[in-house]
Parts: C-alpha cells; structure tokens; sequence
C-alpha cells in the first residue's frame, strides 16, 4: 500500500521532510482561509483570479504555442469589471479553489453575466469548454481549472435549501453554503465513477454515444450506486457484451447492452482459462467535475460469438 509513496519520494530531488513541510504548510493556509473570512478577504486582494465565462475558463496561448489558464490579480479583475460598465460586487462570488507553491491564494470566478466578446478582449484571452481545454492545458494545471469549474456549478445548483426553500448563504471562502431557517449545512459533493478498459490480450471493448464526434470510441465508464465499490462496478462494466448494432427506421444506430454474469467480485468462478483481476491503474477528480474516476484495466478470458469486436462491424455514426 506504500509502495507507491515511496517511490514517489524516492523520486524527488529535495528532501522528503521538506517537500512535505511546505505542502502542509500550504494546505494549513488553505484551511485557515477557510474558516476565517477577514483572512480569505484579506488573501483575495493578493491573491490570483482564473475567470469562468458559464463555467468555460479563460486560456491564454504562451509564446510556445501551448495554452495556459490566465492569471489576473484582484485589480486586473476589478479594471476589467469596470471597463465593462460593471460594478465589484462580484467579486464577493470568487470562490477558493487553493494555494500555489509561493503561498498565493487562488479563486475562481464567473462573469456569466458579461458579454463573452468584450470579457476575452479585456483579459486578452479566450473561454473554451472544460472538455476541449483538457487537451490544450498541461497536466499540472488541468485539476486547477476543473475544480473551480465544479465549484463554481455546485454553488449554481446549491443556491437554495432542500428542507425549507429558503436561499442558502456561502462563507467568504465559498466552502461550504448554510441555511438559517433550517440550520442546515450544505458542502460540496463528489461522484465516484468507474472507467474499464477492457481486452482480450490483442484488441479493446470500447463504445461510442451518438453524440460523439465521427470516429470517436470512449472506454466503458459508469457511476457507483449507493454501497457499491469501484471493483464492483468494474466487474459489472467487465460483464457487459455488446450485441449486433440494430439501424433505426430514423436512420440513427442503437446500441443494445445485455448483462452477463460471468464474474462475480467476491468469488469468481473457474473457467479452466487464465484471466487477470482487475486492477486500478489511474485516480483523478479533474477528468469529468465533480466525479472522482477510477480507471481500470481488466483482462477478458471469454468472448462471445458474434460479439462485434472488430471495427469492420462498428459503424462510424
């Protein structure tokens, strides 16, 4: 179970002690932040902004031709408010979403409410979809732009309470919402998700959804039900066999998903075939906000007959 952690540390050039003495530090800092507004509002002026356009980030293109997320300070975001004919009220909506390494506190902000066009040309940047950014942003700062986005949604979906209907209120950092008439306390929440790889040693079982681009294929993915694990839904999802694709009198294609109890996750029956337990091979909570997706790889030891695993039998819509 350490295993991994060490050769983590053991890959780093500064002393462990140290490395991790400044990453507590900075997630003390954040927590303070959290729960002291003078201080969160004190570390918002100096702080840094990523702004968000309905829930889309501003990128900026680097000299090298990569794509970064723009960093305003509290008075560039205040002049290009001001430019725009609005007020800084807004401000008081940024949210905390962390601490760079020199200790500068960092927040998200939406300005849904401002024309996209003159917003890109103040902040000489432009707003892309979250999905298309993760392939222009680098690995480092792809989880920061996501969680402001998750964020910045949860509290779009948050604004009221579930008992009594009455608007809920935020604390300066944005951490958590409470509602006065219920004494209710709301944080943010996160959805476990599954992603399977699943092969047979030479091809991959994958699926597309009619809304994805033409030539497009996705892994099989799913969410976890209430007292599920992540081994469960990868089992599950390892279990699925696709049927022949069936044309619509529309002229769409429909793809049928039938379960298979071939596996089970607590005592797996003997085939007379090797096969490879799944095994968990990448975590993170950026790759679709706010989920947290597991992805595994799984080995299959049976395919069916007729199943359409070559790409021949795949139409490309």
């Amino acid at each position: 179970m350490l295993r991994p952690l060490r050769l983590l540390l053991s890959g780093l050039q500064t002393q462990p002690s140290r490395c991790c003495s400044s990453f507590v530090s900075r997630m003390r800092y954040v927590n303070r932040l959290k729960e002291d507004d003078e201080a969160c509002t004190a570390a918002l002026k100096d702080g840094s902004i990523f702004l968000f356009h309905r829930l889309s980030p501003l990128l900026r293109c680097t000299d090298v031709g990569t794509f970064s997320p723009a960093t305003l300070t509290c008075s560039d975001v205040q002049s290009v408010l001001q430019r725009l004919g609005s007020d800084g009220s807004s401000l008081k909506e940024a949210v905390l979403i962390g601490c760079s390494e020199q200790n500068q506190a960092q927040f998200c902000l939406d300005v849904g409410e401002l024309d996209q066009a003159a917003v890109e040309e103040a902040s000489q940047g432009t707003f892309i979809d979250l999905r298309k950014a993760f392939f222009l942003l680098p690995a480092a700062e792809a989880p920061l732009v996501s969680k402001g986005q998750a964020l910045l949604r949860w509290h779009q979906s948050t604004r009221f309470c579930g008992a009594s209907g009455q608007p809920t209120q935020r604390n300066r950092a944005g951490s958590q919402r409470f509602c006065r008439s219920s004494s209710t306390v709301y944080y943010p929440k996160m959805s476990a998700v599954a992603v399977a790889l699943v092969s047979d040693g030479k091809r991959c079982l994958l699926g597309r959804q009619p809304s994805f681009p033409r030539g497009l294929y996705s892994a099989l993915a799913g969410f976890c039900d209430m007292g599920q694990t992540h081994l469960c839904v990868c089992v599950q999802l390892t279990c699925l066999c696709v049927r022949p694709w069936r044309r619509r009198s529309a002229g769409r294609w429909r793809r049928r998903w039938v379960w298979r109890s071939r596996a089970s996750p607590t005592a797996p029956r003997s085939t007379g075939r090797s096969r490879t337990a799944p095994s968990c091979w990448v975590a993170t909570p950026w790759l679709a906000p706010p989920t947290l997706s597991c992805a595994w790889t799984a080995q299959s030891w049976k395919t069916l007959a007729g199943s359409p695993w070559t790409k021949s039998h795949v139409p490309s819509r």
